[in-house]
């Protein structure tokens, strides 16, 4: 990948790093989604493969008190996702049945969408009414199923009995990768690891050829990152882990990831069920942290050394009043 510098490519952040943007532009379809722990896991194994083990430990041993980088997930096209704080309520009360019926198809439409807009986020990272500018919510990752064969080890042909299974694959022009760097020096390193995954490709069936990209800069998309007048909390654009010292007030989802080692560990290649945090979480905070989340030790039974990269992106934002 050649990287041109310009001043337009990064928006520098007083004492908590600088924030770019990556285009993966896809073209392949892909089967495992763009998450950041997922992504972080896959840039540890070029980080071995391209500068060894020793390099990595470092990078391990810096997350351990702060990370170099932090990652978010990759977003389809230029969309975000909806923040989980209720939209802003300083709307003017509805006076007729029309007015009242146009409040509760607003309602609706923030409730059915999944994505939105950078004009659309930033409304809302900024407390303020969502002006709509799509009318409903679409769907900009396209999912075929494909049937596969199993193979069996013994002949290397497909088995004759039950033989093929079906996977979901996703189609889309490119996604946005968001990147906050604390060290410098690891921005040409997350680069050269970011186009070397896109050419060995990325997540499952790889070795068939999905998950391939290939990678660019977006200078203006990290205009989205920026601080809003007022901001009382922070969004989380990654699957986070939550550290001690996160914050626990605020509107939030989570799920249970049920984790595999990737590469050649095939003997038990299993982690521990952990919990993370998802994108679009809001939390009320008066320190605006850089980041959120924490390194996962002791996630894999089999294999000690093995880390979760649970770290998330944050973005400073206008939540509503705390009721008392």
């Amino acid at each position: 990948m050649t990287v041109s510098k310009t001043g337009l490519e990064m928006i520098k952040m007083s004492d908590a790093g600088y924030n770019v943007c990556y285009r993966l532009r896809l073209s392949s379809g892909f089967i495992t989604p763009f998450q950041s722990d997922t992504l972080m896991g896959s840039l540890a194994w070029q980080m071995l493969y391209h500068f060894g083990e020793s390099k990595l430990r470092t990078w391990i041993e810096a997350c351990r008190h702060q990370p170099p980088f932090v990652l978010s997930n990759a977003f389809p096209l230029d969309k975000l996702p909806k923040l989980m704080a209720p939209p802003a309520s300083n709307q003017p009360q509805p006076t007729s049945k029309l007015e009242q019926l146009q409040v509760v198809r607003r309602g609706k439409k923030y409730k059915e969408r999944v994505w939105l807009t950078p004009t659309e986020f930033n409304d809302m990272k900024h407390g303020r009414p969502v002006q709509w500018e799509e009318k409903e919510s679409p769907k900009f990752v396209h999912t075929h199923s494909r049937l596969h064969a199993i193979i069996d080890r013994a002949t290397g042909q497909s088995l004759q009995e039950n033989g093929l299974y079906e996977i979901e694959e996703s189609y889309v022009e490119y996604v946005s990768l968001y990147v906050r760097y604390f060290d410098p020096t690891y921005e040409p390193i997350v680069e050269q690891l970011l186009g070397s995954l896109g050419k060995t490709g990325f997540g499952a069936k790889k070795s068939s050829g999905k998950g391939l990209f290939s990678v660019e800069k977006d200078p203006d998309a990290v205009k989205v990152l920026a601080t809003p007048e007022g901001a009382n909390g922070y969004a989380i654009l990654s699957q986070v882990v939550p550290a001690a010292t996160d914050e626990t007030e605020g509107y939030y989802k989570f799920v249970t990831k049920y984790g595999k080692i990737g590469e050649h560990h095939t003997e038990s290649p299993f982690k521990y069920p952990h919990v993370t945090l998802q994108p679009g979480s809001c939390f009320y905070s008066d320190r605006m942290p850089a980041y959120s989340g924490r390194l996962v030790e002791g996630i894999a039974p089999r294999h000690p050394n093995v880390v979760q990269f649970g770290f998330g992106l944050t973005v400073p934002i206008v939540l509503p009043e705390k009721e008392e």
